[in-house]
């Protein structure tokens, strides 16, 4: 058995009392896993990266942490949706909507619901179409609307982890999910201020997460942010201006200053900015320069297919303006 794959191992439902350790529940998703054929190896392995440890010993290490029965709970409510048991749960344990997991990614329930994404496979694999109403119950019971955690990186947020994950998007709810934490006090710029969330949605290809981030108040302070946008004008101020080295939010690449025309065109291209796109080849740009996250140019950027975000045939009106006659 190479991988193994059951949501039951993951979910803790220990016939043991409380309290429960984080080795109490380990030990038991090993014995089920090596039950259903894995070896002690495979099992350790995956349940290492299953909770966001980078190593079984990691994971050893933090044993000690306990178990919350009703956070997890109350992470169970909220993929099924079930917004009358979260709201008891919050009653019985106001301190629930500040709690943390005790898995490697240490994430809130509110990181939980707003992206399903970062989390054990049990629970990242669907947003309940009353996503919105959770976060905001969350949020009115004091979560923390700009929290981090270490799903990924240390500057992971709900926003961030929301406008990376195909599934809001899927259900239709990234760009109300967006707003929603806005309103519940997270900054549009991320809490440190470096436009990470509109950085990330643009980098994974969302565009109404991007929309919903500027209609809330995030900045487009430079060329491939404007370009990124979607907004000409501003498109247009930046293309007469002197330009500078641009950072991309939390991620740890500088983009170029005299390369900031093919970025910007990049990013327009795979969210389908016509208008910006025809813009900037009129600049003359040089279309084999590539981003640097996934190595995308122009081109590539355009031709993905990114179904999650309303593109599944890629963008073929751009396409044919990168390609021309």
């Amino acid at each position: 058995m190479s991988e193994p794959d059951t949501r039951a191992t993951i979910l803790v439902d220990l016939p043991i009392g409380d309290p429960i350790t984080l080795r109490d529940a380990l030990a038991y998703q090993e014995a089920a896993l090596v039950a259903l054929g894995a070896s002690r190896d495979v099992a350790r392995e995956y349940l290492a990266r299953e909770h966001y440890f980078r190593t079984w010993e990691r994971a050893q290490a933090c044993g000690d942490h306990v178990i919350d029965r009703r956070f997890e709970a109350a992470a169970d409510a909220l993929v099924a949706g079930d917004l009358a048991k979260l709201q008891r749960l919050l009653e019985e344990d106001p301190g629930l909507a500040r709690a943390r997991s005790p898995y490697g990614h240490r994430q809130t329930l509110l990181q939980h619901i707003a992206g399903s994404n970062g989390i054990e496979t049990a629970r990242q694999w669907q947003t309940p179409p009353n996503a919105v109403e959770l976060v905001k119950l969350l949020l009115a019971a004091g979560a923390e609307a700009d929290a981090t955690c270490d799903s990924y990186a240390p500057t992971n947020t709900a926003m961030t982890l929301l406008c990376s994950s195909s599934h809001p998007a899927d259900a239709g709810l990234q760009d109300q999910l967006v707003e929603a934490l806005v309103a519940g006090g997270a900054h549009p710029d991320g809490p440190t201020q470096d436009s990470d969330p509109i950085w990330t949605a643009m980098t994974w290809g969302y565009q109404r997460a991007v929309d919903a981030l500027v209609r809330s108040g995030a900045r487009i302070d430079n060329l491939v942010l404007a370009a990124a946008a979607g907004d000409l004008e501003r498109v247009r101020k930046f293309l007469a201006a002197p330009r500078e080295p641009v950072a991309m939010g939390a991620l740890p690449h500088v983009l170029a200053a005299e390369n900031l025309v093919e970025y910007a065109l990049i990013y327009a291209a795979g969210l389908d900015r016509r208008d910006v796109v025809v813009e900037l080849l009129a600049q003359s740009p040089n279309l084999r320069i590539a981003e640097p996250v996934f190595g995308a140019t122009a081109l590539g950027a355009a031709s993905h297919q990114h179904a999650s975000a309303g593109r599944p045939d890629g963008n073929p009106a751009i396409v044919a303006l990168l390609t021309g006659p």
